[in-house]
């Protein structure tokens, strides 16, 4: 009797053990599986895909100056772009600038601003009516830049941009910082003292500053 007892008692505990270890090992397959759905989640976030500038939610802000004294600031809108994003940085893509939207927002006298805007777009500075679209290309990461080319008045030179790339939602944000380049290597000479001798205030410095953020969406 005492042995059918100890017998018992010995198949009980060892039914109670196999269970123990059944739940423990269904536990960690489902802890693994729900790591690996978490992997998956972020690296699909990340995913290449290809995108559009959103035109209404993108600009370009610039930043005229003379040798001495007076500045101008304004902005440009895009008229259209595309660019390619793999793991949750540009690769490659290119907007389209619609030059004749050129605006101005310091001098706020109507009339002089349409004489700046009047000036800017003709052929003294970026021959709107020849040139009416310019456009800024990236080629992809280079240490804190990118590699990119400018294109204004039919002449495409490189350049280096200095951006950032950020995620928001569904979205794309490509923030690109201050940076200059010089005017007269796309052929836009007037009031350079490097080309004309003129009088400190008349002088315009060759360097233009650009600025802006562009906004990417999934292409449809």
């Amino acid at each position: 009797m005492k042995l059918n007892f100890l017998i018992v008692l010995i198949a009980t505990g060892m039914f109670f053990v196999a269970c123990k270890s059944e739940k423990a090992q269904t536990t960690a397959k489902a802890v693994v599986e729900k790591t690996n759905e978490a992997v998956t989640t972020v690296t699909t976030s990340d995913a290449n895909g290809d995108f559009v500038v959103d035109v209404a939610a993108s600009t370009l802000n610039w930043m005229g100056d003379k040798k001495v004294g007076d500045k101008h600031v304004g902005s440009i809108k895009l008229k259209d772009g595309s660019f390619t994003i793999a793991d949750g940085q540009v690769a490659s893509g290119k907007a389209t600038i619609d030059m004749s939207s050129i605006t101005n927002s310091d001098i706020t006298d109507p009339k002089y601003n349409a004489k700046l805007i009047g000036h800017l777009s003709n052929d003294d500075f970026f021959d709107i009516a020849k040139f009416p679209t310019a456009s800024i290309e990236i080629m992809g990461a280079n240490g804190s830049d990118f590699d990119g080319k400018l294109t204004i008045k039919g002449i495409e030179k490189p350049i280096k941009i200095p951006a950032t790339v950020a995620k928001d939602g569904n979205n794309y944000v490509v923030t690109i910082k201050p940076f200059t380049f010089n005017r007269t290597d796309w052929n836009i000479k007037y009031g350079s003292g490097n080309f004309f001798k003129l009088a400190k205030d008349r002088i315009i410095n060759d360097a233009i500053e650009l600025s802006g953020k562009l906004v990417l969406t999934p292409k449809s």
